[in-house]
C-alpha cells in the first residue's frame, strides 16, 4: 500500500498472489484472488494496515484446473465472483459461503478467458471453446444471476480478451485477440463492430462516451 506521496504505507505477504489485480469495498477491506499449488484462492485483507483476514479456497473437483481471473464485485448483490477455467466463483465478502458452478451452462467445456462482468441481472463473461476442440470458436455469454441459465450469447471468432465493460445502459464492450472490438446491446445483439486490423491482447474502457 502506498501512501499520496508516495512512500509505502504497508506490505504484507500471502503465497500465491503474484499478478492478480484486488477490488477495494467500502467495508474497508481488500479482496482478491490468488493461485496456490493450482488451485484458486480468495484472500480478504484489511486496507489500512495490511493484516490478513481470511481465505478461502476452491473445491478443486477437475483435473484440468484452474487458473483464475481477477477478482469482480456484483454490487447490486454483494457478492464476489471469479473465473476459474471451466468454472464460476462466487462468494460473499465474509468468505463463508464459496460456491461454483460450470460456466458454459449449456455444453460444460468451455474454458473462460474473462474476469466475470455483471449487468443488473446477468454474468457476463468470456468462453473459450478451442481448447478442447482447435476448430471452436469462443462466445461471450450471459448467465442469470440467478438461476444460472443462459439468458444470451454471441459467438465470434478468436479468444476474447481479459475483461469486458459493460455501459449504464447494459451495452457490453469487447476486444478479441484477432483485433476486433465489438459492442453488444443488452440482449446480446450486435450493434458494431470495428477491425483495428492488427492483433490485440488489451481491452476496451469507456470515458466521457467515448471507448478507448
Amino acid at each position: 500500500a502506498i501512501k499520496p506521496d508516495g512512500t509505502q504505507k504497508w506490505l504484507t505477504y500471502k503465497d500465491g498472489l503474484a499478478g492478480y489485480a484486488p477490488v477495494i469495498l467500502d467495508d474497508g477491506k481488500i479482496y482478491l484472488t490468488s493461485r496456490l499449488s493450482g488451485t484458486p484462492n480468495f484472500y480478504s485483507f484489511d486496507a489500512q494496515t495490511g493484516q490478513f483476514l481470511w481465505s478461502k479456497t476452491m473445491s478443486n473437483n477437475s483435473p484440468t484446473c484452474c487458473g483464475v481471473s481477477d477478482i469482480s464485485y456484483d454490487s447490486a448483490n454483494d457478492y464476489l465472483y471469479a473465473a476459474a477455467d471451466q468454472y464460476i466463483l462466487k462468494i460473499d465478502r465474509n468468505g463463508t459461503n464459496l460456491e461454483q458452478f460450470v460456466a458454459d451452462r449449456q455444453v460444460g467445456w468451455g474454458y473462460t478467458s474473462t474476469m466475470i462482468s455483471q449487468d443488473t441481472n446477468n454474468l457476463i463473461f468470456g468462453l473459450d471453446f478451442s481448447i478442447n476442440n482447435p476448430a471452436s470458436q469462443s462466445a461471450v455469454y450471459a448467465v442469470n444471476k440467478s438461476t444460472k441459465e443462459v439468458s444470451w450469447k454471441y459467438t465470434v471468432n478468436s479468444r476474447i480478451n481479459k475483461q469486458i465493460t459493460i455501459d449504464s445502459g447494459g451495452n457490453s464492450y469487447f476486444s478479441t485477440q484477432n483485433g476486433v472490438v465489438y459492442s453488444l446491446n443488452a440482449g446480446g445483439v450486435l450493434n458494431w463492430k470495428f477491425d483495428s486490423g492488427t492483433t490485440m491482447s488489451s481491452y476496451p474502457v469507456i470515458g466521457e462516451g467515448v471507448l478507448y
